[in-house]
């Protein structure tokens, strides 16, 4: 194939296709691990009952519930849940986002190796700890507070005659 063709698939040189489940009420809980060699890996680590999933919001679904607050409020339906936080230093273009990721990563690979072993050697894990106490114990801002035990006065015996 020349360079720059772009390759279109017919039925005779398509790719093999992975068949999917059927018939099944479990889905796939996927983690992303990092193995030794730094590469992201996705690996199954449990299942969750879909229809269990799907029940949870059955009531709020329903016609007959958000017809009934509908006629209880008309505005009922428009209103949204305020949610406060800073935004003030928060990225205002995609490029500057990008900017602060690839920041965030340069700060993490200039950490010791020792500390970002403690982090499985993963930016994401270091942003995600950011600011806890694990955190700070790793990177040495908080050190853990050895406790003293009180020296104990040595106690006389007395000496009983009888």
């Amino acid at each position: 194939m020349a360079k720059g063709e772009t390759l279109f698939y017919t039925r005779y040189n398509r790719p093999k296709t992975i068949e999917n489940e059927t018939g099944t009420d479990f889905d796939k809980v996927r983690t992303m691990i990092i193995d030794e060699n730094g590469h992201k890996k996705l690996v199954i680590t449990g299942e969750t009952n879909r229809y269990e999933k799907v029940q949870k919001h059955k009531e709020e679904c329903l016609i007959e519930n958000i017809l009934a607050k509908a006629t209880m409020d008309p505005n009922i339906l428009n209103q949204k849940e305020g949610k406060y936080f800073d935004a003030t230093e928060m990225p205002k273009t995609l490029a500057e986002a990008q900017n602060k990721i690839i920041a965030v990563k340069q700060e993490f690979e200039k950490l010791p190796v020792d500390v970002r072993a403690k982090f499985d050697h993963s930016p994401e894990k270091y942003v995600q700890e950011y600011g806890s106490k694990m955190w700070g114990e790793a990177l040495g801002i908080i050190k853990e507070q050895t406790k003293e035990e009180p020296k104990n006065e040595e106690k006389k015996e007395e000496v009983v005659n009888e």
